[in-house]
């Protein structure tokens, strides 16, 4: 398993790369940067109009992954199967994302998804949840 983002050993990247294999074929990072901001921003307003309303859990996060960034990437909306790091940061590793991303949302549900909570304690509770998920799931590439 890869243990970089970004790395030229990962599947997910041309080789001896920084940049993400993608649909576009693009090779330059910068590029695909710019790609990226396009389409995604399209899709973040489809979905702001539309949003795809399922359970709030893993398997809707994979949806909306996938649905942000189905222009792009093979791998959206997949669970990676490589353990990645960026920079300093190390996320969880693969056998771990499924699991305590289920106890996350599981949790979230229990305090019945924030609803009714004070602006101050939404806010620290939402920020906190966001930085898990990312550090529990990074799907695939993104």
């Amino acid at each position: 398993m890869s243990q970089k983002y970004g790395s030229s050993d990962s599947k997910h990247f041309y080789p001896n790369s920084k940049t993400l294999s993608n649909k576009l074929d693009i090779r330059d990072e910068e590029l695909l940067k710019e790609a990226e901001a396009l389409y995604t921003a399209q899709r973040l307003l489809e979905l702001h109009a539309k949003p795809i309303m399922n359970n709030f859990d893993l398997e809707n996060l994979k949806t909306i992954h996938k649905y942000i960034y189905q222009d792009l990437y093979e791998f959206a909306g997949t669970i990676r199967d490589e353990n990645i790091s960026k920079g300093q940061t190390l996320f969880a590793s693969v056998p771990y994302i499924v699991p305590n991303t289920e106890k996350l949302f599981s949790q979230l549900k229990s305090e019945n998804y924030l609803v009714g909570t004070t602006t101050d304690d939404f806010s620290e509770k939402a920020a906190l949840l966001y930085v898990r998920i990312k550090y529990n799931t990074s799907l695939s590439g993104r």
